[in-house]
């Protein structure tokens, strides 16, 4: 028996579709994947360029201290808490060479006002065990947050700058980080 996937009005483009639509989404957490991601960050840049209007990003990861690699589970399970604490108008995906790296793009708002969205979702995501048999104590994640103008002028600028940002936030007690642009 076939899975319905709501597109069935389509006929015979359908196929076609939810191909492609496999090709935009991580199977396994339901977000977009990097590259989709980024075309996002993109079309906001453009935004930013022609309007003027300020952006953020959030990139984190969410690990495991013993080195092991996160369960599909628990990365679902904080797929599923991060759509929780954003916006309509708020991008998540994949932001990263692992499944466990995330980003988040966070249009109209600049990193200050971020930081609020970083530190809610660090407590959605440690509120209670993501997976059963994954101790939330060993669970490793940091939050890096940039954007634009704060924080560069290009969208190389940005993401290094929510990598390094992220980077100072590891093994903090606090583990988010807002990068420190040249006007601050």
């Amino acid at each position: 028996m076939r899975e319905e996937s709501g597109l069935e009005f389509l006929g015979a483009e359908a196929e076609a579709v939810a191909l492609l639509r496999s090709e935009l989404v991580d199977a396994r957490t339901g977000l977009y994947s990097f590259s989709v991601f980024m075309q996002f960050v993109e079309l906001e840049f453009y935004r930013f360029e022609a309007y003027h209007v300020p952006f953020s990003v959030i990139l984190f990861e969410l690990a495991q201290t013993d080195s092991e690699p996160m369960p599909v589970e628990a990365l679902t399970a904080a797929a599923l808490r991060m759509k929780l604490v954003l916006r309509d108008v708020d991008v998540i995906g994949h932001a990263g060479s692992t499944p466990s790296d995330f980003g988040i793009l966070l249009p109209g708002l600049r990193p200050a006002q971020s930081l609020v969205t970083a530190s809610k979702a660090l407590q959605a995501l440690t509120a209670s065990c993501l997976a059963p048999g994954l101790n939330k104590r060993t669970l490793r994640t940091s939050f890096g947050v940039a954007g634009l103008p704060d924080d560069g002028n290009e969208i190389d600028s940005l993401i290094r700058a929510a990598l390094q940002a992220r980077h100072d936030a590891e093994g903090k007690p606090l583990p988010v980080s807002c990068a420190r642009g040249a006007d601050r």
